[in-house]
């Protein structure tokens, strides 16, 4: 029932999903580009309109919302069978069942990395209340301190389609890489003619690694099939200053010696690309970020391709990409001032250009009409995210933080290889080079400057690194693959098809994982397998999940990365409190944090003399006592015997076991 539950799901999304492209694929003259700006377009008027009024719960609208994509298709399915709109279709089905099959064999949503704070994110937009809404971290505060456009979107679908915030989240991420890989693939087909180059192009986005994968079994062997298969994956993009100390071969230990002083630490600068996204499990900002960068270039690549009596495309091409640069304040700040830039960049290109050439001149009304579209819309979030985000200077960087040059050509001799390429490829060499000349600036920019937030020590950097390289690589990879690919000197195309290749030894690696550490749990795109191996607390998420809304108590077991919320998260409720050390971090010292931290420690150490009205004073209706608090009997007969007045306990373990379960606040 589950398998045919998801495919229904699956094909109620693809309705909605293809009348929309078909309604706005023509205007642009691409059924990719048409596809993600009419779904940017919708979401940020949705999120501007909540501002004022919430929707509440949709699941009421999709039969409307069907009969009306349904009635769309039908009635222009002729003219879109004539015009490739199913090889579109196709296009798009490919790359979402790529993404969706890492989502079938790795669902689980647990601690590690950013997975649980991004659902506990998107459920504090599961409800539909007016915007910005409760933060779920921190009742009864809002959650208007960070950038969270992609959260909104992805529990908006999950409020039309009826779903749980866990399978928002699973169905949003290949959703999301749907989106982007099919704009690669657009981007490709402007310059290149054969499908295998195509393919090449997107399979490296897709499934490549950095430069570090071709060498990495050379530079650490000695694992286990299981262990190899994760380690190697990783390897690639947390190579600089993390398993460069570690590699333990000959050639390795050649190639990147120990620093001659010995108490110094290795900076950690990741590289994490689109690819390795998909090992994180997570949806995270930097995904968003991708899509919207990859909707610019394929906009670029539009307009570079568009003749000049295509005025009114030639418009609205340039008007959403002007749309791009607002939306990514929402959705991944760190990297606006690259898509500003990108953006800026192309359009004095484009003037520089229109002095001997008037088709090239942009049209600079659409790019700020699209903009100012886009302000306006946002203008509702911004006000209030505007406020409440720490401060982060921009800072130049200290000469110990600075990239070790043997490292920096190893990660990244792909993207350099194209870059010089871009410099002399003579057919479409004004683009190409336009292209180097930015990429390679970048590159620069990012190593000169980086943006001082909480990260220090070894990881000074490693936060900036992290968005900023990963979407200069994304960007140059993907566009300067592929006019380079397109090239008509065969030179120039096989040397760039080499680099491009060589990140596909990443793929092995990729294949060893799914074959090796795959899930085998039963709970599927629900994302609890982590944790309902234990009957009593797989009926504990059953019972939450269907239970009246209310605050949840649960143990902070450390500063983050711990279990403490899961409940709260998976049910679409909001938690006392999250993680102590992210909320530090995102929302600058706050007393209370520190205090109610102590406070839930102080309840569950059984120190709290006056628990019952803490409770009632702190509006909690759910108080979780799990099987790592059982271990405590004596606290949990404390307070049992303090709260029974208005309190209700609910067990869910067995009788010969420990207590497990819920007071349920009577009301």
């Amino acid at each position: 029932m589950k398998t045919i539950y998801l495919f229904l799901t699956i094909s109620l999304i693809w309705l909605h999903l293809a009348a929309l492209t078909s309604l706005v694929g023509p205007r642009f003259g691409s059924w990719a580009i048409g596809r993600a700006v009419g779904v940017l377009s919708v979401v940020l008027l949705c999120f501007f309109v909540e501002h004022f009024v919430g929707f509440g719960s949709m699941r009421h609208v999709w039969p409307v919302t069907a009969a009306i994509s349904a009635f769309v298709l039908w009635r222009n399915y002729r003219t879109l069978l004539e015009s490739k709109f199913l090889s579109g279709e196709v296009v798009f089905a490919v790359v979402f069942a790529y993404a969706f099959t890492w989502r079938i064999l790795f669902p689980s949503i647990y601690p590690t990395s950013e997975r649980f704070a991004d659902l506990s994110f998107l459920s504090n937009y599961i409800s539909g209340e007016t915007l910005p809404p409760v933060d779920h971290w921190l009742p009864p505060f809002k959650f208007n301190y960070y950038y969270s456009l992609q959260y909104y979107a992805a529990a908006l679908a999950g409020r039309l389609f009826h779903l749980t915030p866990a399978l928002s989240y699973n169905f949003g991420i290949p959703i999301l890489a749907a989106l982007s890989l099919s704009l690669v693939w657009d981007i490709a087909s402007r310059f290149i003619s054969g499908i295998a180059p195509r393919m090449l192009l997107v399979a490296v986005i897709a499934v490549g690694g950095t430069g570090v994968s071709v060498f990495s079994h050379a530079l650490h062997q000695g694992l286990s099939a299981g262990a190899a298969a994760d380690h190697h994956v990783v390897l690639s993009a947390r190579f600089i200053g993390e398993f460069e100390r570690h590699l333990n071969t000959e050639l390795g230990k050649k190639m990147f010696p120990p620093p001659a002083d010995p108490s110094f630490v290795p900076r950690g600068l990741p590289l994490e690309n689109f690819s390795y996204n998909f090992v994180l499990a997570e949806f995270h900002p930097p995904q968003g970020g991708f899509m919207l960068l990859l909707l610019a270039l394929a906009l670029i690549a539009a307009a570079e391709k568009l003749g000049a009596e295509e005025k009114k495309k030639k418009w609205l091409v340039q008007a959403a990409m002007g749309m791009t640069v607002p939306a990514v304040i929402a959705t991944n700040t760190w990297v606006f001032p690259f898509q500003f830039l990108l953006i800026s960049c192309w359009a004095v290109w484009r003037t520089w250009q229109g002095r001997s050439d008037p088709h090239r001149k942009p049209e600079w009304g659409a790019l700020i009409c699209g903009g100012f579209a886009a302000v306006v819309l946002l203008y509702p979030f911004l006000t209030g995210f505007a406020t409440r985000t720490a401060e982060t200077p921009i800072k130049m960087v200290y000469p110990q933080d600075h990239t070790p040059w043997r490292s920096f050509l190893v990660q990244f001799w792909p993207l350099l290889v194209l870059i010089l390429l871009g410099l002399f490829n003579k057919q479409s060499r004004r683009f190409s080079l336009f292209l180097a000349v930015f990429f390679a600036s970048l590159l620069f920019v990012a190593e000169m400057f980086f943006i001082d937030d909480a990260s220090g020590d070894s990881f000074e950097r490693g936060n900036t690194v992290l968005k900023w390289w990963a979407w200069i690589w994304t960007g140059g990879i993907a566009s300067l693959g592929a006019v380079l690919l397109a090239s008509d000197r065969r030179w120039v195309k096989y040397t760039a098809a080499v680099p491009l290749l060589a990140t596909l030894a990443y793929a092995y690696d990729v294949a060893a994982l799914w074959r090796f550490n795959h899930e085998t749990g039963s709970a599927g795109l629900y994302g609890t397998d982590a944790y309902t191996g234990d009957p009593a607390a797989r009926d504990m998420f059953r019972y939450l999940a269907v239970a009246p809304d209310g605050i949840i108590l649960e143990n902070q077991y450390e500063d983050g990365y711990h279990n403490g919320g899961a409940y709260a998260a998976f049910s679409g409720k909001p938690a006392l409190m999250g993680w102590q050390g992210h909320l530090s971090n995102l929302r600058g010292h706050m007393a209370l944090i520190d205090n109610r931290r102590a406070e839930i420690s102080h309840f569950y150490s059984g120190e709290m003399q006056q628990a019952l009205e803490w409770l009632l004073d702190n509006e909690v209706r759910y108080v979780v006592w799990n099987a790592t608090d059982s271990v405590r009997a004596d606290v949990w007969e404390k307070r049992n015997t303090e709260l029974a007045p208005r309190f209700m306990w609910r067990r869910f373990s067995n009788s010969y076991e420990p207590q497990i379960g819920l007071w349920v606040r009577r009301n």
